[in-house]
């Protein structure tokens, strides 16, 4: 039986807290806004979330002036939605991310518990909720003078298990998700018990709704499993065709929907143009996983060597990487997003061949201390990147950027008072105009649509960029857009006057002013 000890799980419980919650004991004249890292996409999610309170089950996308019908369906949004009405949006959000890191540590353990004994429970943790790649030591060779050379794990979120749980609150839903539907579909197949089946069936059309790529990356990881079972002819491949097709119709209306969404609606299919998140080149990923990758090789090649069965779940996790790296190379404009999940597969397998290692050199060196001062040498070698996750939070939080696309973790209160009321005084379908840093909260704050905001979501971006900047210095085409665009709002405040000095007209109204922010109404153009 295993021995019930969570000191790992405390440590890395703790860690994740203080990442989370760092920011908010901070001194800081200004505001802030509760969001610790991937700001600008996380203002969009609290858009969907607010849009609840609106009686929306529906969402639409409010960082374009393009009205986008009230279309989107995302279950996770509506459900904090829903808790947002008795707590905050912002307190409903942290509510969910610290129940998942929960449902997380329960997920994983169960997992590990289907893959590894005993004597391999707590290394097998140590990899899991702390191992990443040696990103860390190409920041150290950087700032010694030497070239810089990217690594996953410190430039994606989801490479490892705390990064996994600072990014939007969806991520780490998503990824218990996965576990689950894995979990559930293997024990489908040791049992033969229907439920098993049909369960991680409806969990992965929830997921279609949430994140698809990931289901995508499922049905390769369980195709490629049901390939094994026909070569090694354990199942009557009748068996293999009815019941994967009980699971891929529940999947159905997640693809159907989606496909609909983005074929269909032409607003979407506009953004999703734009949403181009290519994988950088394969050194920088191997990197991101070096030394716990390595170790699940050498346990790969110990099984074949030796000649040893290698168990269904091992056999998962190794689809799991592999169906991972075709994925993230496939040709879609989301190639990154398909890394989500594979720490967990890459770290346990390297647990399990880090064991096998210390093992054979047991063999050669009688030394009692071996093993545990090993175990402190590999947590030293595969940790430190996770850890930086907090000073890349300070960084973040600390970093006053001039660049014209940088969204700050904090406002001001004035900027925030005319947010409110914009809120309180304007209809969510009328189109505010600001530059890139306001434009990016008025949809979460205030809740209208913005004519220049989120990078992807705002249509025709580029185009949108050079626009505003001639609305606040051309006088002329400053007409021109607010006719062609149906504007009803300007927003002028710090970073607006540095574009030019906006003297109102008869037609344009100022309706709120502070110590730093105006906002004017059009009448009539």
């Amino acid at each position: 039986k295993y021995q019930k000890t969570y000191n790992i799980e405390v440590l890395f419980i703790l860690f994740v807290v203080i990442c989370n919650c760092y920011l908010f004991f901070q001194n800081n004249e200004n505001i802030y806004m509760g969001i610790p890292y991937s700001v600008v996409d996380t203002n969009t999610y609290l858009s969907f979330i607010n849009q609840v309170s609106e009686g929306k089950l529906l969402f639409t996308n409010r960082f374009t002036s393009e009205k986008v019908p009230y279309i989107i369906f995302r279950p996770e949004f509506l459900l904090i939605g829903i808790f947002g009405y008795f707590l905050t949006p912002l307190l409903a959000y942290y509510f969910f991310k610290f129940v998942f890191l929960f449902l997380y540590i329960f997920l994983i353990n169960k997992l590990i518990k289907l893959t590894v004994n005993i004597n391999e429970l707590n290394i097998t943790k140590l990899f899991v909720y702390f191992g990443s790649g040696i990103g860390y030591l190409l920041i150290l060779l950087n700032n010694l003078g030497f070239k810089r050379i990217n690594s996953a794990d410190y430039l994606f979120g989801v490479s490892n298990s705390i990064s996994i749980n600072i990014l939007p609150v969806h991520f780490i839903m998503s990824v218990c998700l996965m576990i689950s539907i894995i979990i559930l579909y293997i024990l489908f197949w040791k049992d033969k018990k229907i439920k098993y089946l049909i369960f991680s069936g409806l969990l992965s059309l929830i997921l279609g709704f949430i994140h698809l790529f990931n289901v995508i990356t499922i049905f390769c990881i369980f195709g490629f499993y049901m390939i094994l079972k026909i070569i090694n002819k354990n199942e009557k491949i009748i068996n293999i065709i009815k019941f994967n097709l009980i699971f891929g119709l529940i999947n159905l209306p997640a693809l159907i929907y989606i496909f609909y969404l983005y074929t269909q609606i032409e607003t979407l299919i506009s953004w999703n143009k734009q949403n181009i998140l290519t994988t950088p080149p394969i050194q920088t990923i191997i990197l991101g996983f070096f030394i716990p990758l390595g170790f699940a090789i050498l346990y790969l090649i110990h099984k074949i060597v030796n000649k040893k069965n290698i168990s269904d779940f091992e056999y998962i996790l190794y689809f799991w990487i592999t169906a991972t790296f075709i994925l993230i190379y496939m040709p879609f404009n989301i190639q990154s997003r398909f890394l989500e999940g594979v720490n967990i597969p890459i770290m346990i397998i390297g647990a399990l061949g880090f064991s096998k290692c210390i093992d054979y050199l047991s063999e050669y060196i009688k030394w009692k201390k071996l093993k545990p001062i090993s175990i402190i040498l590999i947590f030293l070698l595969i940790s430190p990147t996770s850890f930086l996750w907090l000073e890349k939070i300070i960084t973040t939080s600390q970093f006053n950027n001039a660049h014209d696309t940088y969204i700050p973790l904090y406002l001001e209160k004035t900027e925030l008072e005319a947010m409110n009321w914009l809120k309180e005084n304007t209809d969510s379908e009328e189109i505010v105009i600001s530059k890139y840093r306001i434009g990016n909260y008025i949809p979460r704050v205030s809740g209208n649509r913005v004519f220049f905001g989120h990078w992807a979501q705002t249509i025709n971006f580029k185009t949108k960029k050079k626009l505003v900047q001639n609305f606040y210095s051309n006088e002329t085409q400053r007409n021109e857009i607010i006719e062609n665009y149906n504007i009803k709002f300007i927003y002028f405040g710090n970073e607006e006057r540095k574009i030019g000095i906006f003297i109102p007209t008869d037609k344009i109204k100022q309706v709120y002013k502070n110590k730093d922010v105006s906002i004017y109404k059009i009448q009539n153009i």
